[in-house]
């Protein structure tokens, strides 16, 4: 995490905490989902790491929420994701990513499907 409330333009960033949401992959990309405009009760870090996964990770427990594999074949072969956007013009249900080599458009799962699904697997009490 960084304190950036007093930063002017040319300081650098004062990391105020460090957490490992990882043993061996390497955090390549993150963005907020679902965004700060969604009237969701949960916040996430999606992080998209070196070994081609998706992760969701609770904002407050630091804790890894959900897993997915992201593009990792065909033209995206040693190509990992290294930025994304979640396009709050679609309701929040698409993404764009880019590799080194290529960019591409990708649909995310709501997260009143995620919580459905944490209720049904017993990961949440209720919603």
């Amino acid at each position: 995490m960084y304190n950036n409330i007093d930063i002017q333009l040319g300081d650098e960033f004062q990391a105020i905490m460090k957490v490992r949401i990882d043993q061996t992959a390497i955090p390549l990309a993150c963005e907020i989902y679902p965004p700060k405009h969604s009237k969701s009760q949960f916040r996430y870090w999606m992080v998209a790491d070196d070994q081609y996964k998706y992760k969701l990770v609770n904002e407050e427990t630091q804790m890894c929420r959900f897993l997915a594999v992201g593009p990792a074949y065909g033209c995206y072969q040693d190509t990992p994701v290294t930025k994304m956007k979640i396009l709050p013009e679609y309701n929040d249900d698409y993404m764009v990513f880019m590799t080194k080599k290529h960019f591409g458009l990708q649909k995310l799962p709501s997260v009143e499907t995620l919580t459905v699904l944490w209720v049904v697997l017993g990961i949440l009490k209720s919603y």
